[in-house]
């Protein structure tokens, strides 16, 4: 039973507002970490975040309101619309994505996990029109019980179709 400690009335304070911020020395906001930006494919509109490491993220939300709310929760941090993101950017995505080609650009797989990290740079150096089995990743990467767990980081991409 927890304990319950008396206390002199004159102790407690009770009030009815909450006090007041003083904003007087607030400081500027930080610039939005991560930016997104949409793409038009021929299966509906692409959704990619990306920060100074390049793409972060991809989603084929239903809007950019729906992206946003995803990518705040994956990310910790809501993304910032970009009416301009960077042309070559843009240009390698919409490559990748519509002639379903390799994603050759930097990714930035910094929120993902250590083995998932792994599992995703194995996932890249696999040529086109080539397959792996999980199994066959897990060896690759030294841990050849952990097919399983390559099926799991595959589910996990955060980066579909650069992937």
């Amino acid at each position: 039973m927890p304990r319950v400690s008396s206390v002199p009335a004159s102790w407690v304070s009770v009030t009815d507002s909450v006090p007041s911020r003083d904003t007087s020395q607030a400081q500027p906001e930080a610039p939005p970490k991560y930016r997104y930006m949409s793409i038009p494919a021929p299966f509906g509109t692409i959704f990619v975040a990306y920060g100074p490491n390049g793409p972060v993220m991809v989603s084929q939300a239903n809007s950019p309101a729906a992206f946003e709310r995803e990518a705040e929760r994956v990310l910790a941090s809501l993304p910032l619309a970009d009416p301009e993101p960077p042309a070559d950017l843009r240009a390698e995505v919409m490559h990748a994505i519509r002639d379903h080609a390799p994603y050759s650009g930097p990714v930035d797989l910094s929120l993902v996990p250590p083995f998932e990290r792994a599992v995703l740079h194995a996932l890249r150096r696999i040529p086109p029109g080539q397959v792996r089995t999980y199994g066959e990743i897990a060896r690759t990467l030294g841990k050849p019980s952990a097919a399983r767990a390559v099926g799991t980081a595959c589910a996990r991409n955060p980066l579909p179709l650069l992937i």
